[in-house]
């Protein structure tokens, strides 16, 4: 009988690409993602990731331990470590709808009596 060895993802988790793909797959449940985040994160050495990320090695584990309830500004640190970020795209791939609001469309808008917002052209 032939005996398998278990797989080890770390070593096609070598670019920000593939760590991004990754992630967005596990993304439809919580579950999978601390999974996915936890292997990448050992995949590019936990003391790296903590280092960069500004949280403690230890509080690194805990973090990614299955079934650990991250808040999303750990999320957002061990991330940024990876070198990558969230998108937020429409369900179903539907573009957005007429609505060209961005930051920049809040133009003039004073939050002060003196101050103005910077301001830019919507995009269209």
């Amino acid at each position: 009988m032939t005996t398998l060895a278990p797989f080890d993802a770390s070593k096609y988790l070598d670019n920000e690409g593939t760590i991004a793909e990754l992630l967005s797959a596990a993304l439809e449940d919580p579950d999978i993602f601390v999974s996915a985040l936890g292997a990448i994160a050992k995949a590019r050495g936990m003391t790296q990731i903590a280092r960069e990320s500004g949280l403690g090695r230890e509080s690194l584990y805990k973090a990614l331990m299955p079934g650990a309830k991250l808040r999303f500004d750990t999320v957002q640190r061990v991330m940024g470590a990876l070198g990558v970020k969230f998108s937020v795209t429409a369900a179903g791939g539907v573009a957005g709808g007429g609505g060209a609001w961005n930051a920049a469309s809040i133009c003039d808008q004073r939050d002060h009596a003196d101050t103005l917002v910077d301001c830019t052209p919507p995009l269209t």
